[in-house]
């Protein structure tokens, strides 16, 4: 049968290299044969290849519109729960919030000390008995004007005191210019500190809203991270799926034969049934050597027993 004249033979089982070999009187009947067994062993692979990359395609589809619905959820769930906890990053909004806390605080002892020092302030404006000293100044920028000028009109008294007497007019005009600015001076002064409170009111605010943003933070953090963890891994996934589907695409295009011939199909000058032409070559030789020897041999003896016969009549 088709079989019995097809030889095909490989190194290994693991091996990718077959030999093939078809007995055939006609040369090109045999070539033919052999190729056609190789294109038909290619079309079977690619259409199985094919077969294989269209439905790796289909369920790649199937997955990427799948998980590109579930990124765009857990992207929304990340965006809202930023949104809804007016966060950006939560190591960035720790380190203000942070920051803050400790900035509004230094803040808050800072207008602190310049209500104290203004508070002192007052004492001395309100104390009869230090009514014409130095008050002292810095601070507020505007409490520290009216300051200015206070102590100069105190200065300028003090010089005129030196040279004048009590009903100079020049000293009176002094005096009542010193009591109106110290009136002038209280009223500033209790305007600052009101400004101020309502500055170390708001700072508080802030300060409150940083403490529990910070006191908040372990929990929007581990929020946060499980929500990111969530997308990154569903956008790592989109990505392989991608990169999956393109290469399926590309095999799905690629039509070059799976099986690479190594040595085109030849003819081998020799005889078909060698073992048989052998043997019956071997048979005909000894058929036709047989006879030969055989007239060899008997002529030898009959030349043997005649140097008998002879050598017997001479001893006679």
């Amino acid at each position: 049968g088709f079989t019995d004249l097809l030889q095909i033979d490989y190194s290994s089982k693991k091996g990718d290299g077959v030999y093939m070999e078809f007995k055939a009187t006609n040369q090109q009947y045999g070539k033919d044969v052999l190729n056609g067994i190789m294109n038909i062993y290619n079309e079977i692979r690619l259409k199985r290849k094919n077969d294989q990359a269209e439905q790796k395609l289909a369920f790649y589809d199937k997955m990427i519109e799948d998980i590109t619905s579930s990124l765009s959820q857990s992207e929304q769930k990340l965006q809202d729960f930023q949104s809804q906890n007016n966060l950006i990053l939560p190591e960035s909004e720790t380190t203000y919030h942070f920051g803050t806390d400790k900035e509004t605080e230094r803040e808050i002892i800072s207008l602190r000390d310049q209500i104290t020092a203004h508070n002192v302030i007052l004492s001395m404006v309100n104390d009869p008995s230090k009514k014409y000293e130095l008050l002292p100044t810095g601070g507020d920028g505007a409490a520290s004007s009216i300051l200015g000028t206070y102590n100069d009109l105190i200065l300028q008294k003090r010089n005129l005191e030196r040279s004048a007497t009590p009903d100079n007019i020049a000293l009176k005009q002094v005096i009542e210019r010193i009591e109106n600015m110290r009136k002038l001076v209280a009223e500033n002064i209790a305007l600052v500190n009101r400004n101020i409170e309502k500055t170390i009111q708001t700072l508080q605010g802030l300060n409150t809203k940083s403490k529990s943003k910070l006191s908040k933070a372990p929990s929007y953090s581990r929020q946060y991270v499980n929500l990111y963890r969530d997308k990154e891994l569903k956008n790592d996934l989109y990505v392989f799926l991608l990169e999956k589907r393109y290469n399926s695409a590309m095999t799905l295009s690629s039509n070059f034969p799976r099986g690479f011939i190594i040595d085109p199909a030849y003819c081998d000058i020799k005889p078909i049934m060698k073992k048989s032409l052998i043997a019956g070559a071997a048979c005909l030789f000894f058929g036709l050597l047989s006879p030969t020897v055989l007239i060899c041999i008997l002529v030898n003896r009959k030349g043997k027993d005649a140097d008998n016969c002879v050598t017997e009549e001479e001893q006679e």
